[in-house]
C-alpha cells in the first residue's frame, strides 16, 4: 500500500480531493502533479439527499491536508461567518454541489458523492492575478503567449460570468466582476515566425445579448509575449 493511501484511509473520509494547478503541470510537461500552493475553499453549494436538495448559504467543507497534498473532508461543515456553527453532512446525502475556489485561480463547481473512498482530481486554471512570471518556461521553449482583455458593458463596468474561448487556449475562462480574463496559449502550437491567428469568442451570461461587433474576435497572438486585447462590449438584452 502506498503511503498516500495508507494516509487518507486512517481517517476514513466522505471525501477526498486532490487539487491541481493544471497550468503549472502543463509547463512542467513531466507527467507529475502540481499542488495547488494557497488555501483551498470547499463551499457547499448543494446537499442532495432522498428528502430533497438544500442550499446552506456561506458553508463550507472542514477539510484537512494530508502530507502527500491531497484535502480530506470527514463530516463536517462551517458556517462562513461568526460564531461558525459547525454542522454535519447528512449520513443519507447522495451528492454535494461545491465551488471550489482558491487564490491565483478561478473558481471551478464540483460535484461529488460522499463516503465512496474514490480520489477526486480537481484541475483548477489561472485567474487574472495568477503569477505567470515565478513559473520557469520549459527547457527549449519561449514561454507561453498570452491573451488578456476585459468584457464590458455599454457604460464600462466589467461584465461577471461572461466564458472567454480563444481557439488554441488551453482553458476558458469565466469573467468576474471586473469583467477581466486571460488566456494562455502553449509554446507547442503551430506559431509562423512567432505569430499565430486566432480568435476570441465570448459567451454572453444571462441577461446579455451577444457581442454588437459579432460573435468573435480576430487576434494575433505573439509567441511568447503578451497581447492585450480591446475590450469586448455587450449589451442588455
Amino acid at each position: 500500500m502506498s503511503a498516500a493511501l495508507a494516509e487518507v484511509r486512517r481517517y476514513r473520509p466522505l471525501g477526498i480531493f486532490d487539487v491541481r494547478d493544471r497550468y503549472l503541470e502543463q509547463q512542467r510537461g513531466d507527467g507529475l502533479a502540481a499542488t495547488v500552493r494557497g488555501r483551498v475553499r470547499f463551499a457547499v453549494v448543494t446537499v442532495v439527499t432522498p428528502e430533497g436538495a438544500s442550499r446552506p448559504a456561506g458553508w463550507s467543507l472542514v477539510t484537512r491536508p494530508t502530507l502527500s497534498g491531497l484535502a480530506v473532508f470527514q463530516r463536517d461543515m462551517v458556517e462562513d461567518r461568526p460564531p461558525r456553527v459547525v454542522h454535519r453532512l447528512s449520513p443519507t446525502a447522495t451528492s454535494v454541489e461545491l465551488r471550489v475556489s482558491c487564490s491565483w485561480f478561478q473558481t471551478r463547481d464540483f460535484t461529488f458523492r460522499p463516503g465512496t473512498g474514490q480520489r477526486h482530481q480537481i484541475d483548477l486554471e489561472p485567474a487574472i492575478d495568477y503569477p505567470f512570471a515565478g513559473i520557469p518556461a520549459r527547457a527549449g521553449t519561449v514561454g507561453p503567449a498570452m491573451l488578456r482583455g476585459a468584457v464590458r458593458d455599454d457604460t464600462g463596468r466589467g461584465v461577471a460570468g461572461a466564458v472567454v474561448q480563444v481557439t488554441e487556449g488551453g482553458y476558458r475562462y469565466s469573467t468576474g466582476e471586473d469583467g477581466a480574463w486571460v488566456v494562455t496559449l502553449m509554446d507547442d502550437l503551430p506559431w509562423t515566425a512567432g505569430r499565430l491567428a486566432v480568435r476570441v469568442r465570448v459567451t454572453p451570461p444571462p441577461g446579455y445579448g451577444p457581442p454588437p461587433a459579432g460573435p468573435s474576435v480576430a487576434v494575433t497572438a505573439l509567441r511568447g509575449a503578451t497581447v492585450s486585447v480591446p475590450d469586448i462590449r455587450l449589451r442588455l438584452s
